[in-house]
């Protein structure tokens, strides 16, 4: 008998002796205000799409008029009582979705594959769809969808309390108060959980009136855009590691500038104007292109010459160029000291094309000297290689214009940069740092006795070589972010993902586990294959194979990539705001979801993930690995109401240092062990590195 079962039977047997006293009342009243019969049969569509019959008291007389006894039966739920009858021949579950006739499933359109989903468990007495005022049809099948992804004891328990008081207090005042009190999930309107505190939602405002001194020469600052930050996500994530493009052209300045960083995400007010710049240089992205442009205008406005580069400037030349003394499209690092030359001479071109296919290692290192070290988990932001062997249809790497060539920097160099940075821990922003497995292997061996620990983005295919992924551990590896993004083979395929088999990802994901190595699960939802189970199949997924850590993104079609020109051609895109391109929303109409059972499953993704109960279920299976990965859990989501403070007042390396320093040490202390002979070759539960 499965719990299910139990709860059902359970909850017949204690329905029926408390209401029994009720039923019999009732079933006199029905008899003294119209006769025979007592109960109502009505045909129903029920799991598998079975027919049977419900049993309800009758409520009406000759199916056309509400009798007395029935608008009390109505209002106070208890109409429903005989239900049981059906909960004990299996028919119908006590909790489950709204039991429906053939002539609503048809006219509601339910009875199409897509709608399947919904079938696959029996009908409930209560639920959800019962209990909340439903206004729509799409409100229902939203409710429904929610309650089959959430479902649980738990949630059953909760349902059946509250259709309790209902009997009691009536079905409107319980209504408002599963409305005011959140009792429930199914916040169907948006989806979206809880608001982000508004300075992690909107940008520091610019004075458009102020008034500034004159721009001094050889002064460039670099700027980082505001942005907003998605809700349902961790806030921490944002302030793991510096920008590096801008780091990068910092370094290419010429010794006789003088150059200021400033990243308005560290919530340090709008940029600085005292002294006042020369030259401003910012980077745009899709998302924040629109802040970029208010910050372009203002500086302009006020004399200096204002130079954007980064991806959007690629994709969107000609809406950048309305905002731009001069645009750098592509790598800037070469071109950048011809652009502060020409700005300072008064003949600043308005393009430079900064070529890709230049050597990359001789690019200079990324200067953090100027760098508000504090306000960030790691200044050890690390770039060993360039490009990816997959160019996948959704990706920013596959835009127009886009042409990345894969190249690598010497492994020493690398080496030798993360032991200069000082930082215990070094974070990989590389695309894909195993593409090419005989340099991840060369570059193990040179970080093996630097004593670090470090994470970084790899396609799962790296567990091809078992000696690799061991090599990685020896090396510091703790944690490496994983480009699932699906379950399905079908949208790998039409995504032109080159990937192993789905079916084999789970072992391949318990070799990472062996050697100590953490995982952080990227998946995309809302392929063309994607219907309204794939939530709930994606996070049991992710439970039952114990990834520490899983980021989800709303499938989002970049403009200048495959993907945005073929749901363009099929009319799917809903609108150009750019500032909603950010993964956390839906920009275009799924195939087999509704945008709102997409939003809603995006968001419910993520509250189950950092459920207490999802946190305990994917706990390591080494007790030493548990207390790291409670603090990571805890720190990286669970803390979002402190994450504002922590970052505004530059106490992020504070708030992390003492786990880092914890886990590079147990991580040393492991690797040496193995290093023993007849040492394990497993890691010994070497802690989540944060930031994974």
């Amino acid at each position: 008998m499965t719990a299910k079962r139990f709860f059902d039977i359970f909850c017949s047997i204690a329905a029926i002796l408390i209401f029994s006293p009720v039923l019999l009342l009732a079933s006199a009243a029905i008899l003294l205000d119209g006769g025979p019969p007592v109960l109502y049969r009505a045909p129903r569509v029920g799991k598998g799409r079975q027919r049977f019959i419900c049993y309800k008291l009758r409520t009406m007389r000759d199916g056309k008029e509400v009798t007395s006894p029935g608008r009390w039966l109505r209002a106070s739920g208890l109409d429903e009582l005989p239900q049981f009858l059906n909960v004990w021949h299996g028919e119908m579950s006590v909790v489950g979705p709204r039991a429906l006739d053939d002539e609503t499933v048809d006219r509601l359109g339910w009875n199409s594959p897509e709608r399947g989903y919904r079938w696959s468990v029996l009908p409930g007495i209560t639920g959800l769809a019962q209990l909340y005022p439903v206004g729509s049809a799409e409100q229902s099948w939203l409710l429904d969808v929610t309650y089959l992804r959430e479902r649980s004891t738990g949630l059953d328990a909760r349902i059946v309390a509250l259709s309790f008081l209902a009997n009691v207090l009536g079905k409107r005042r319980v209504r408002a108060l599963v409305r005011l009190a959140g009792a429930l999930p199914g916040r169907i309107s948006e989806g979206r959980g809880r608001r982000a505190p508004r300075a992690m939602t909107t940008a520091p405002r610019l004075d458009g009136a102020a008034v500034v001194g004159a721009p001094q020469p050889r002064r460039v600052l670099l700027l980082n855009p505001f942005y907003s930050k998605d809700p349902v996500a961790s806030f921490g994530k944002h302030v793991l590691t510096p920008s590096t493009a801008l780091t990068a052209i910092a370094a290419a300045t010429p010794a006789s500038w003088n150059v200021q960083f400033w990243d308005e995400n560290l919530l340090q007010g709008p940029p600085p104007r005292d002294p006042f710049p020369s030259v401003v240089g910012i980077t745009v992205h899709l998302t924040f292109a629109a802040r970029a442009f208010a910050l372009a205008d203002w500086y302009r406005e006020r004399g200096a010459k204002v130079v954007l580069g980064g991806l959007h400037v690629v994709s969107n030349p000609e809406e950048c160029a309305e905002h731009a003394d001069a645009l750098v499209l592509g790598d800037g690092v070469p071109v950048w000291p011809r652009v502060l030359a020409d700005a300072e001479r008064g003949l600043l071109a308005p393009r430079y094309d900064g070529a890709y296919h230049l050597p990359f290692a001789a690019n200079p290192e990324p200067q953090r000297r100027a760098l508000p070290r504090g306000q960030f988990l790691t200044t050890a932001g690390i770039i060993a290689t360039r490009g990816c062997h997959n160019r996948c249809g959704f990706c920013y790497l596959a835009t127009d214009g886009l042409h990345l060539p894969y190249q690598t920097r010497p492994a020493a160099e690398v080496a030798a940069e993360i032991s200069r940075t000082g930082e215990p821990y070094a974070v990989f922003i590389d695309n894909n740092l195993g593409s090419r497995k005989a340099y991840l292997h060369e570059l193990c061996r040179a970080l093996a006795p630097l004593d670090k620990i470090w994470s970084a983005a790899v396609s799962i295919d790296v567990t091809d070589d078992p000696e690799l992924v061991h090599a990685m551990a020896d090396s510091g590896c703790t944690g490496v972010f994983v480009g699932f993004e699906s379950l399905t083979q079908e949208n790998l395929s039409e995504a032109r993902k080159k990937t192993p088999l789905p079916e084999d990802y789970g072992r391949r994901v318990a070799l990472l586990h062996h050697y100590g190595i953490q995982v952080n699960g990227s998946f995309v939802l809302g392929f063309d294959h994607d219907g309204p189970e794939v939530f709930a199949e994606t996070v049991r997924w992710i439970e039952a194979h114990r990834l520490e850590c899983a980021t989800f993104h709303i499938l989002t079609p970049y403009p200048g990539t495959p993907l945005f020109r073929r749901l363009e051609g099929e009319g799917r895109i809903l609108h150009r705001d750019w500032r909603l391109y950010d993964t956390g929303h839906v920009v275009f109409q799924p195939a087999k979801l509704s945008i709102d059972e997409l939003a809603s499953g995006y968001a419910w993704c993520y509250r189950r993930l950092f459920s207490p109960q999802s946190i305990v279920v994917r706990r390591p299976a080494h007790w030493q690995a548990i207390p790291g990965y409670l603090a990571m859990s805890l720190l990286y989501k669970k803390a979002n109401w402190l994450w504002p403070l922590v970052i505004r007042h530059g106490l992020t390396n504070a708030f992390w240092r003492p786990l880092v320093e914890a886990a590079r040490r147990q991580n040393v202390r492991a690797r040496k062990r193995r290093q023993e002979p007849g040492g394990a070759r497993a890691a010994g539960g070497a802690p989540v590195a944060p930031g994974v």
